[in-house]
């Protein structure tokens, strides 16, 4: 379903650049589902092609992006600012661009530097990857740096891929994922330096252990992000020593001490977990 204004989307074209990658193939599989037309660009123009044809999308030609009523950049991390400042020349006045980038700091800023006052910038973060096969229920972190004519369109769209957005600011969606992602993560990396420094025998595996290794192979194949994550988020450092001090902590302690601890732990944890929603 498109927008209750229909004309903001510019006969309901969107233009994914980075659209061949696993992120961008999600994307424009959900939008084309809302009945909006989509063409995709990468660099490599040979999977472009061969994407475009598979999912029944268009292709993007030459350099322009008149036309197109959104402009999606879905590209590595490290290319985003250069992709969107790029695109940003060759937009059409009153389109949206939006970046997925999964840190903002400084992503958002040098974006929001170099818009001009012809285009708006709504920044997303899918809180989920692209091995998913639904986009019904799934959320998206959703920024609206400059968005008050496309806010509300942009917002029924995701509603129509069945998408649910949590609205926030720059600095509280990097402090948030800080936790979720950065420290989630890097207690899995370090299980994975400990395993592989005291071995283990694979016979033995519990059905709990297969699960944890069926995360940590879904882990080593996203290194790249993962490191990304830790490396960009600027809160990612102090939640890394906050892990090792509670690892410090806990190792210190008897067996019966420690037991006392983690049991006080899990209260406060079930408390925080029946904590209703911020809305």
């Amino acid at each position: 379903m498109l927008p209750e204004d229909p004309g903001l989307l510019s006969d309901g074209k969107v233009a994914i650049i980075g659209g061949a990658g696993g992120m961008g193939r999600l994307l424009a599989k959900g939008l084309k589902s809302c009945g909006l037309s989509i063409a995709i660009g990468d660099l490599d123009e040979g999977r472009a092609r061969e994407v475009a044809r598979r999912l029944g999308v268009g292709l993007l030609g030459g350099d322009s992006l008149k036309g197109f009523g959104i402009v999606i950049i879905a590209v590595p991390f490290e290319a985003v600012i250069e992709e969107a400042l790029k695109a940003l020349d060759r937009m059409d006045e009153g389109s949206l661009l939006i970046e997925i980038s999964s840190i903002k700091a400084g992503v958002v800023e040098a974006i929001r530097k170099s818009l001009p006052d012809r285009i708006e910038y709504i920044s997303i973060h899918p809180l989920f990857g692209p091995a998913i096969r639904s986009l019904r229920g799934k959320k998206i972190v959703v920024i609206p740096v400059r968005a008050e004519r496309w806010l509300g369109g942009f917002l029924r769209i995701m509603r129509g891929m069945g998408c649910e957005a949590i609205l926030s600011t720059a600095g509280e969606h990097d402090e948030a994922m800080a936790r979720i992602q950065a420290l989630h993560h890097f207690s899995y990396l370090c299980l994975v330096d400990c395993l592989s420094r005291v071995g283990f025998d694979p016979r033995f595996s519990t059905e709990s252990f297969r699960r944890t290794l069926g995360l940590l192979r879904r882990i080593d194949n996203n290194l790249s992000a993962i490191f990304s994550i830790q490396r960009h988020n600027p809160f990612a450092g102090e939640m890394r020593l906050n892990y090792r001090n509670a690892v410090e902590a806990l190792s210190r302690m008897e067996a019966e001490e420690m037991e006392r601890a983690l049991r006080e732990d899990f209260e406060r944890f079930r408390r925080f977990l029946m904590r209703p929603a911020k809305v």
